[in-house]
């Protein structure tokens, strides 16, 4: 999908525009001098904007780092269409959007670069993707437990009550049904909590839905 023509806007306008976008937000030229950042584009750099604006990108990126965003910017001016990937970080995802900005000619005189901070949806989509592999196994662990109960309630049929073996099957007889509550709440986990666990954090399965 080819881009449209963009108007020019006064910078006081494309800077409130930035802020208020919640993005990492840049503007530069063919050259790669930062025209323009936000709040949140100059954090990633431990900068402030006005520390920013006026450098070239180059000065400001890893080799790496500054030749994929020069060869996607190469792109754009020559396509004049946006670009989109997505990349990680210190830690850290992030959804990026390169696109043209033209002048009155319809000329790309200057690239907008928007990085959206996807860390937390990753996060999210992987704990979904855990919690639906634990209901999966969980179900498939069901069916041996339920066996494994109807065996011990035979053992306990053929023995006398005051027989000691009773003891330990009324253990098994209590662990299995834990066991078999744990699996039915994970099989059916729509929501999860997490807590504190000595490896890091593990889900809190009293406290799951």
């Amino acid at each position: 999908m080819s881009s449209k023509k963009i108007e020019a806007f006064p910078s006081d306008t494309i800077r409130a525009m930035f802020n208020a976008t919640g993005s990492l937000a840049y503007l530069f030229d063919r050259e790669g001098e930062i025209l323009d950042i936000n709040e949140e584009g100059a954090i990633l750099f431990s900068k402030t904007p006005e520390e920013v604006i006026g450098k070239n990108i180059k000065d400001l990126l890893k080799k790496n780092d500054f030749e994929r965003i020069y060869s996607l910017a190469d792109k754009v001016f020559k396509s004049k269409e946006s670009l989109n990937y997505k990349r990680e970080r210190n830690g850290r995802f992030f959804e990026v959007t390169v696109s043209p900005i033209f002048n009155p000619a319809n000329e790309v005189k200057q690239i907008c670069i928007l990085a959206r901070d996807i860390t937390d949806l990753k996060r999210t989509e992987k704990a979904l993707a855990a919690v639906e592999t634990a209901g999966k196994a969980c179900h498939e662990m069901n069916q041996p437990l339920q066996v494994i109960l109807g065996n011990i309630a035979l053992l306990k049929r053929s023995i006398k009550e005051d027989d000691p073996a009773n003891r330990f099957l009324n253990t098994l007889t209590i662990q299995t049904n834990r066991l078999r509550k744990i699996t039915e709440k994970l099989t059916h986990l729509t929501r999860h909590e997490t807590k504190k666990h000595i490896k890091g954090t593990v889900f809190d399965i009293d406290q799951a839905k």
